[in-house]
């Protein structure tokens, strides 16, 4: 998920948010009983601020 709001034409603010369920990856060997690789990561966020030199 992301949003981002034009403060001026040249500054931005923005937010990003990665794997907001924290839901585990995983691979399967032909059927879901046969895991082969599952990896656990948590709910990842990023805020900033942006600026366009060439705008």
């Amino acid at each position: 998920m992301n949003a981002s709001y034009a403060i001026t034409p040249k500054w931005r603010v923005f937010a990003e948010g990665n794997n907001l369920t924290n839901q585990p990856l995983r691979y399967y060997q032909g059927i879901q009983a046969r895991t082969m690789q599952a990896e656990h990561y948590n709910a990842k966020f990023n805020f900033g601020l942006k600026f366009d030199l060439f705008n």
